[in-house]
């Protein structure tokens, strides 16, 4: 885990240094006309919750349509975002949780452009669907069960076990995109998705990963909202 953490620390570090020698180029470039431009773009707003996500997009000119694929890589540790405990306990200390999430996730999408443009940029309308299946690591003060004979048990105390997450989101976003010939690209959304996630009772007795909407074994319906930074590859 800490080799794939440092690997994508580097990507990361080496696609801010490209994304702003790009940058410096935008001012002086046109929008982007291309036969069958291939977009490339990542969404820092995933590594806050431990994931890293990139999406390719194939996109033809002077067509309304485009398809999407993208690939989420879950892994690192979980408190960042999360306030880890359900135990209403003051004497429960967050710190003494050490929890990690390992996984990945599949996303499949179809892009609808509101308006004909031999250009890369315009408003669009886009639904889709992501896969995900991911461990989450606990480990720290909490909950578990065990058995004696055919009785199961609930108690506390430091535990280290792993839990599966199972889920899919269905959503639909409205965002506006744009490309420059500097190969710069830039895509901005918001929507609405449901989600269905695997729940675990044991992991909620001590957990709260099912609470905030970024959650990940959330149910229910959520506000999406991003920016994708990228390049086209010609």
């Amino acid at each position: 885990m800490k080799q794939i953490s440092i690997f994508l620390l580097f990507v990361g570090l080496s696609f801010n240094f490209c994304f702003a020698q790009q940058v410096r180029e935008v001012s002086n470039n046109k929008p982007v006309q291309s036969n069958y431009p291939l977009s490339i773009t990542v969404q820092p707003i995933f590594l806050f919750n431990s994931a890293f996500k990139v999406d390719a997009e194939l996109q033809r000119k002077e067509n309304k349509n485009a398809f999407i694929g993208g690939l989420e890589i879950y892994t690192g540790k979980t408190n960042l975002l999360y306030n880890n405990t359900n135990i209403d306990d003051e004497n429960i200390d967050d710190e003494n949780i050490d929890d990690e999430v390992n996984g990945f996730g599949l996303n499949l999408a179809y892009k609808l452009k509101l308006k004909n443009s031999d250009e890369i940029r315009g408003f669009y309308f886009s639904p889709g669907i992501t896969l995900r299946n991911f461990n989450i690591n606990t480990k720290g003060d909490g909950f578990y069960t065990y058995k004696e004979g055919d009785v199961e048990y609930i108690t506390y105390g430091l535990i280290d076990k792993d839990y599966n997450i199972k889920g899919a989101l269905i959503y639909g976003n409205f965002g506006f995109q744009k490309a420059w010939k500097s190969t710069l690209v830039l895509d901005l959304y918001t929507g609405i998705a449901y989600k269905n996630s695997t729940r675990n009772d044991e992991l909620e007795l001590s957990r709260n990963y099912e609470k905030p909407n970024y959650g990940y074994n959330y149910n229910g319906y959520l506000i999406q909202a991003g920016v994708k930074i990228g390049f086209q590859v010609k």
